[in-house]
This record gives structure tokens, sequence and C-alpha cells, in this order.
């Protein structure tokens, strides 16, 4: 009988320890980066896209951030890939994508939020793309923002 028990308790634990080293479900949202670099005092400063990270990850979002092949040009004068943007946003590097040159990013965009489910953080209201992601209507689908002085502010209906 004690083995029996012994034996209940070694496989229910073996179970405690595979379910804790799943991985969590994500809370994704995508970051139009090359959007919301303008959104301080329309000037590209990859700060704003920095400080729109910070907010969304203390909120328990896992942002993943998209821009386009010129976002480096704007920030540095110069190309710059997933890893260097990564580093500059405290971002694993596959969560920031830089679209190939001549590669319209809005409809890549748009599909990676539609197959991560997540919400999209841009003021681009994405009209010419509305025929093909119909979600693009939904209300809260396009969170919204700003960034004045200091304040940076999200607001998630439409």
């Amino acid at each position: 009988m004690g083995l029996y028990i012994f034996l209940i308790l070694f496989f229910a634990a073996l179970v405690l320890v595979q379910l804790r080293r799943r991985p969590k479900p994500q809370n994704w949202i995508v970051v139009d980066g090359s959007n919301v670099l303008y959104w301080d005092r329309e000037t590209p400063d990859i700060a704003s896209v920095r400080n729109v990270v910070d907010i969304l990850k203390a909120e328990g979002f896992a942002p993943v951030v998209w821009f386009d092949a010129n976002a480096g040009y704007l920030i540095d004068n110069r190309y710059m890939g997933p890893a260097p943007l990564a580093a500059r946003l405290g971002l694993p590097r596959q969560r920031v994508i830089v679209e190939g040159k001549g590669t319209p990013a809005d409809p890549l965009l748009l599909k990676g939020a539609d197959r991560l489910g997540a919400r999209v953080v841009t003021n681009d209201r994405f009209r010419d793309w509305e025929d093909t992601f119909p979600r693009i209507r939904e209300a809260g689908f396009l969170v919204r923002g700003y960034i004045r002085g200091d304040a940076v502010g999200l607001e998630w209906s439409r």
C-alpha cells in the first residue's frame, strides 16, 4: 500500500513539473513601429516606440513591433535590422520585424496581428486595407495613442 501511494505522489509531482514547464500563453499586441516613431512632435524617435513598448509590457502585453525598411534611416541614418532595433526597444530579436525594401508593411503587419489574434497600436486607420482585413472595422482592434511631453496615452477603444 505504501508503494502505491508513493507512486501516485511521484506521478502527480511529474505532472505538476510538466505543467509548470509549459509556456504561458502570450497576450500579444502588434505595434506599428513606423507610425509610433512619429507620435512625439511628429519627429521620428525610437524613444517614442520604447515608451509605448514599456507601457504595454507593464500592462502584461507581449508586444511585437513592425517597421518599414527605412526605419533605421529615420532613426540613425543607416539601415537597421531587427537585432539593433530590438536592443533599443528592450525586446527579444524575434519580436521585431523589419520589412524588406519595397515591401509594404501594412498588409503584413495586419496579417501578423490577425494570426496572433492581437490588436494593433497605431494612429493609422488602414483604410486601403479594410476590405482585405475586416477586423480593422472592429471596435478596439486599432489602439490609438499619443505622446505629449512625458505623458504616453493609449486609447483602447475606437
